[in-house]
């Protein structure tokens, strides 16, 4: 079993545009993380707060597979499959809920030395049996020194 890189502190930027028919969305969350690689896998790991509270977020990255792990004030699995539809639950202070995914787009790229990196997902989301549009996310990361 290959041991896991060193970690990589990065700076994120993560931008989420969520497009709804005519209603369109957008917020950025900038924040500080860890970046390591093990075996045929990259984590990405770092905190935002939400109105709700902290959560701590892991994206695992696996031959251009991500899942995302979201942890505290609310608490999400989602796996992302370009071309496929998967199921999640979000849970939060208001209850819990199913989700759909339909995976549009998955590119990450990541380059060890220069220490600047993005992935971009694009996908449909399905809430509790209704279409809550189109979601794109882009996470922006560079070295932090």
């Amino acid at each position: 079993m290959q041991e896991k890189s060193q970690p990589t502190p990065i700076v994120l930027e993560v931008v989420t545009v969520i497009k709804d028919g005519k209603r369109k969305e957008k917020s950025v969350i900038e924040a500080k993380g860890t970046l390591y690689e093990k075996a045929d896998a990259t984590f990405i790991m770092y905190e935002d707060e939400l109105e709700v509270g902290k959560v701590s977020n892991t994206v695992k990255i696996v031959n251009n597979d991500i899942t995302i792990i979201r942890r505290g004030a609310v608490s999400m699995r989602q796996h992302f499959v370009q071309g496929k539809l998967t199921e999640g639950v979000y849970q939060s202070p208001l209850g819990t809920m199913g989700m759909m995914t339909k995976t549009k787009q998955i590119n990450f790229h990541w380059n060890p030395k220069t220490h600047f990196g993005k992935v971009d997902l694009s996908y449909e989301l399905t809430l509790q049996d209704h279409n809550v549009g189109t979601h794109t996310v882009t996470l922006k990361m560079k070295g932090a020194h």
